[in-house]
């Protein structure tokens, strides 16, 4: 009997179970804490030296006047940028890629229809008719661009680069923003336009922007990607 007693398995004890599952609890709101932290500083790393680059909430926009001060929010108060990005308004632009879409050679993009722009029958020739000057309002164009060139001219064609096309395709989008809601993000508190000013600082090849910040052309045309009002694509 004895011998069997010592030989025998005997019984775990219950004791240590507490402390492990403690332990183990201690552990998951650690993992929980770190991935938390980890969420609210993954902006920083899409931040650069050369600004505007940060892109926005999916459909949704900055003012250029604000672009830079928001950027530093990211780097500083992470939680105050995700706030002011919810609250920013939306936007609901057509890309370059849309502006210039055709079938059987005639375009297709509904923004063309608008009163505001008025090519109601969507022939090429008439949309081809539509120049700079119209979708800016001024006679000495925007961007670099001439007030009598074709916008559709010099979205389609190879004379213009990207920030130029960024540029018009955003003044497109201000035409009608009856249907895109530009407006909300280019007109500031002072009732000017800001497409005015970046266009200017495409046309000079940089310049102080609307936030008082050095822009260049590629700084003007990742803005109006970012905030969606002149993508290409």
């Amino acid at each position: 009997m004895s011998e069997r007693q010592i030989h025998d398995p005997q019984s775990t004890p219950q004791a240590p179970a507490p402390v492990d599952a403690s332990a183990g609890e201690l552990a998951s709101v650690r993992r929980r804490r770190f991935i938390k932290a980890g969420a609210g500083v993954i902006p920083v790393a899409l931040t650069l030296s050369s600004r505007p680059v940060l892109a926005t909430t999916q459909g949704k926009c900055f003012s250029a006047s604000a672009w830079g001060s928001i950027q530093t929010l990211v780097g500083t108060n992470a939680s105050q940028y995700t706030r002011k990005a919810s609250k920013a308004p939306t936007v609901n632009c057509y890309t370059k890629a849309e502006w210039c879409a055709t079938s059987n050679g005639n375009p297709t993009c509904a923004g063309w229809k608008v009163s505001s722009i008025s090519c109601a029958n969507l022939q090429l020739n008439t949309v081809k008719a539509y120049n700079v000057t119209k979708a800016c309002g001024t006679s000495s164009g925007t961007a670099g661009v001439g007030g009598n060139t074709s916008v559709w001219t010099a979205l389609t064609g190879n004379s213009c680069s990207d920030a130029q096309k960024a540029v018009l395709v955003a003044w497109l989008n201000f035409r009608i923003s009856t249907t895109t809601s530009t407006d909300v993000c280019v007109i500031d508190s002072f009732s000017s336009n800001q497409l005015t000013t970046l266009g200017n600082i495409v046309r000079t090849g940089g310049g102080t922007g609307p936030d008082g910040k050095q822009w260049s052309p590629t700084n003007v045309k990742d803005y109006l990607h970012n905030n969606y009002i002149g993508r290409l694509s």
